[in-house]
């Protein structure tokens, strides 16, 4: 359920006493017993909170996700009833403090989209800034779980997954110079000049459109080496014709 709540169109299977029910947290709809149900907004942000932040208080729950209620104590019980109404169990439980019942079991895929994406929640700020830290968090982890992947693929030498890893970390972050030049260094270690320098013209443009600026020294440096390695290997081909 934790990765199902990420992605736009993401279905999660979720096992309750031996039989599943799909629900599709990204296009707001929760399919049990072939009713489509749609999914409202505070109701996937408390199944978010259960999940992400199991043992939260009932208290902080009902103040983050109804902050103009007169009574958003009610309107938290009143979520919990519909909970147990659609899916004949609860998908919440605590008295004081709320998590995930233990007996609810997931398969989901862990796409790159946002937590609760499509969603708005401007009218519950303190939610709002939980969700912002929740999608950071998630962002970061992410990314250094990718970097890790790119490292043990170069140290094995296996530089097509590296520079898989490294097409991901770019999707992922498209502004980050860095990325870019990991994508020009391994196509410099991998021998492929021109992808190196493919990689160098396509992140000097994206940093003269988004940002007015050039390369940093590092790049340039790199794109320079690069260069070197094209000439050498003409050169190399036009000794070999002129033998």
């Amino acid at each position: 359920l934790t990765e199902a709540l990420h992605a736009t169109g993401t279905t999660a299977r979720l096992f309750y006493g031996g039989r599943s029910r799909v629900y599709r947290f990204g296009l707001h709809r929760v399919v049990s017993r072939a009713v489509l149900s749609a999914l409202e907004r505070r109701a996937a942000a408390l199944l978010a909170l259960a999940a992400l932040e199991p043992g939260i208080s009932r208290l902080r729950v009902a103040s983050m996700l109804w902050p103009d209620s007169n009574d958003p104590r009610r309107n938290l019980r009143q979520q919990l009833l519909r909970f147990r109404q659609l899916f004949e169990h609860p998908l919440v439980e605590g008295e004081a403090t709320l998590k995930l019942i233990d007996r609810l079991l997931e398969t989901a895929d862990n796409g790159p989209a946002p937590l609760l994406a499509g969603f708005d929640y401007e009218d519950c700020e303190g939610f709002q800034v939980w969700l912002m830290q929740q999608r950071e968090s998630r962002r970061s982890q992410r990314l250094e779980a990718v970097r890790q992947q790119l490292a043990a693929s170069e140290a094995a030498g296996d530089f097509d997954a590296a520079l898989e890893a490294a097409d991901a970390l770019l999707a992922m972050d498209p502004h980050l110079e860095s990325h870019h030049r990991e994508l020009m260094r391994l196509n410099y270690l991998r021998g492929d000049a021109a992808a190196g320098l493919a990689a160098y013209r396509r992140m000097s443009e994206m940093l003269a459109t988004e940002y007015n600026t050039r390369p940093s020294a590092a790049s340039e440096q790199l794109a320079a080496a690069l260069q070197a390695s094209v000439r050498t290997d003409t050169d190399a081909a036009v000794t070999g014709i002129a033998v």
